[in-house]
């Protein structure tokens, strides 16, 4: 058997199956394949009758609607080296990607994988600034962001503990 995702009538990585006449496939990426099979023996090869066929994969439906858990939006006063980013999972994601900036224009450019965590904690992020960040879910079939739009939330101001006096 062959196939290839050109519609020429032509294939080039033929693949014996011995005696077998059916075979499963392995994964195959979202498109139109083509494909025709031959039997072969000691007096030539044959292509089986009415050329090549053809059949289609479609991708998937993208990622489900899922939520943001915390921080929750307008939370206040967190330490800028233990932030937790945290979100529900959804079982049709392949990855998440998580994006923060201190720009509050519901857009970010810095998306960073996760793989399938569905949390992840930001260190070193600066003293008594508001943060707004966002979560998506990514499969072949596309990309779906968490819902509830850009959530934010702000570090504290200083680290220094009030100065202690004797009495």
């Amino acid at each position: 058997y062959c196939y290839d995702t050109s519609d020429d009538d032509a294939c080039s990585n033929w693949v014996s199956t011995g005696t077998a006449t059916e075979v499963t496939l392995g994964e195959l990426m979202p498109g139109t394949y083509y494909w025709q099979v031959r039997a072969v023996n000691p007096g030539g090869t044959t292509d089986a009758e009415g050329g090549y066929w053809h059949f289609t994969k479609v991708p998937p439906p993208a990622p489900g609607d899922f939520l943001k858990q915390s921080p929750l939006s307008g939370t206040t006063n967190l330490d800028p080296e233990n932030v937790t980013l945290d979100w529900g999972g959804i079982s049709t994601a392949n990855y998440y990607e998580y994006c923060y900036d201190t720009s509050d224009d519901d857009a970010c450019s810095n998306w960073v994988s996760t793989g399938s965590a569905t949390e992840v904690t930001l260190s070193g992020l600066a003293l008594g600034t508001t943060y707004n960040w966002q979560v998506r879910a990514v499969n072949t079939g596309g990309t779906n962001y968490a819902e509830g739009g850009y959530w934010h939330f702000t570090t504290i101001d200083s680290c220094t503990p009030p100065a202690v006096t004797d009495q």
